[in-house]
């Protein structure tokens, strides 16, 4: 809730946005009401800078945590995992699509939008936790992911099939490794922005945090004035 919502535009030609006329007015049982409003959001707003950086001791910063898995899996790895289903659909390769769609997606919304957003704002559970974390990149997270997918054994089958023939064995290994190219590719570009837009979520969140906590300050001020 802005204050400037409470703050009357016309002020008879003052050259002061606030005044002592207007504070009288502004200063009534709504102001008093955000007030006790600001009173409690920002206990919420200043747990998240005081009570330290690991997740076990400041509830706010786990609840940041959650949001930021939360929009890393639904605008990241949804619309990742809508591309590799359409290639792979488009690849004509013999490969369950049901299998990744019931086993691979679910990986993928969980563990690995954990990792994306370990790795891009480091956000620990502890101190334990964070002296045995190791990096990876966007990059290879996805990789990773990728190699459970198991493409590469189809591959492998293709060429150990003595009775496929030479032909066709030629042509449906092309198709895995012309797939597996447009996977890299595809990681590669995912890694140019992932870590920006996990990080610029984040900034958002603590700017909301610090505009709460600002908007507190302005109203317990103007209140104070009167005092």
């Amino acid at each position: 809730m802005l204050l400037s919502k409470f703050i009357k535009m016309d002020l008879n030609n003052s050259d002061d946005l606030l005044t002592f006329k207007y504070i009288d007015k502004i200063l009534n049982k709504n102001l008093l009401e955000v007030n006790d409003f600001y009173e409690k959001t920002n206990k919420i707003s200043n747990t998240y800078f005081t009570f330290g950086n690991y997740i076990n001791n400041n509830k706010v910063l786990e609840f940041s945590k959650n949001l930021l898995e939360f929009m890393t899996m639904r605008f990241i790895c949804y619309p990742y995992a809508i591309l590799l289903e359409q290639i792979i659909l488009k690849s004509e390769i013999e490969y369950d699509i049901n299998i990744f769609l019931t086993i691979f997606i679910p990986d993928l919304y969980t563990s690995v939008s954990t990792k994306l957003v370990k790795n891009n704002v480091h956000i620990f559970n502890n101190q334990y936790d964070e002296l045995n974390f190791s990096f990876e990149s966007t990059k290879i997270i996805l990789d990773d992911f990728v190699q459970l997918l198991e493409i590469e054994e189809l591959k492998k089958i293709a060429e150990d099939d003595e009775g496929l023939n030479e032909e066709i064995k030629k042509n449906y290994i092309k198709k895995i490794d012309n797939l597996l190219k447009t996977i890299k590719e595809i990681n590669l570009y995912f890694d140019t922005f992932v870590n920006k837009t996990i990080l610029n979520w984040l900034v958002v969140i603590e700017n909301v945090f610090k505009f709460d906590i600002n908007q507190g300050r302005i109203v317990k001020s103007i209140i104070n004035l009167q005092t």
